[in-house]
């Protein structure tokens, strides 16, 4: 089932329960560097480890503040073999600046670890299940657990929004963590690396781990195949500059649209017409932390609730 993901781009138009879907790319492209912004946390560790007991370990990298252009400056859309994603709503470009840095998951959240959260929780909305789903990677069980039916390593693929932002609040409830999904801004900010460029490095598997690690040392985040859900509504691009964007309020938008970033070889695509519970088997996410909330636990690391450790470890 993963393996046929590589091929994706070639038959993927779109469709999904609630219909067409238009992706949206945008190029790989150099655009303007990175302007370094001030940054009180700067003598934070670049890349820590959050192990929870019985729940998780898992590698984040930190990104530091910036400021960068966001969006599609120039296309090279017509050497892709899938013209239908030539439209613009990755444009117009706008210069964004994050002013606190954050930590970002190196690699997507697995299914083993949200195993642990359904069957904590019991919410079989969340996931698609086997009987639902072709592409399924849950089955409930007789005694009413969820069990994985696909390699628990393997990357969440099947995962609502609803399900990846509930994730986030369990896990911080039992970490005191302020886990979180990052906003779209983050997210490439995050992707387009040191040099605000996309990674075009792919193997063509997501098979876990994908691929080779691109600049900011975070896997599979532009140049992989699975999506990933962030916090935003989908609105369209204005040229207007912002300051650490967090996506249009619910009552600027029309339905329960969010976003999801996906990956697709030398270009990155945003979804606008995913409803807020709609699924497929391209959706997964990743997560990230409020940078504050990491130091006040570096700081007083006896303030951290049994069980859960935070340790610094080499790129």
């Amino acid at each position: 089932m993963y393996a046929s993901i590589v091929n994706l781009y070639r038959i993927y138009s779109g469709v999904c329960i609630a219909g067409i879907i238009s992706f949206t790319c945008i190029a790989c492209d150099q655009s303007k560097e990175y302007k370094d912004m001030p940054d009180s946390n700067a003598s934070l560790p670049p890349q820590i480890k959050v192990d929870i007991k019985d729940h998780m370990s898992m590698e984040f990298i930190r990104i530091a503040p910036g400021e960068f252009e966001m969006g599609r400056r120039r296309s090279y859309l017509e050497m892709l073999p899938f013209t239908e994603l030539s439209d613009n709503r990755s444009s117009p470009p706008f210069m964004v600046s994050i002013t606190k840095g954050f930590y970002i998951g190196k690699h997507n959240v697995k299914v083993k670890e949200v195993g642990k959260f359904l069957n904590t929780v019991n919410n079989q909305q969340y996931v698609y299940m086997k009987k639902e789903f072709a592409h399924s990677q849950f089955e409930k069980s007789d005694d009413g657990k969820y069990v994985a039916i696909v390699d628990g390593d393997v990357p969440i693929c099947t995962i609502h929004w609803s399900g990846a932002e509930a994730y986030c609040r369990w896990l911080g409830s039992i970490s005191k963590l302020a886990f979180r999904l990052p906003t779209e801004a983050e997210w490439e900010y995050a992707a387009r690396g040191p040099k605000n460029i996309y990674d075009t490095t792919w193997e063509g598997s997501i098979k876990y781990p994908a691929s080779p690690t691109p600049p900011n040392g975070i896997c599979d985040l532009a140049n992989g195949a699975l999506g990933n859900w962030v916090q935003d509504y989908y609105a369209e691009y204005t040229s207007i500059r912002k300051t650490d964007p967090v996506g249009p309020s619910k009552n600027d938008v029309v339905g329960e649209f969010r976003v999801l970033r996906r990956p697709i070889y030398a270009i990155t695509c945003r979804s606008p017409g995913l409803l807020a519970d709609d699924q497929a088997w391209i959706y997964g996410f990743r997560l990230a932390i409020d940078e504050n909330s990491i130091k006040q636990y570096l700081d007083n690391p006896q303030s951290l609730p049994d069980g859960v450790a935070i340790t610094t470890t080499d790129k």
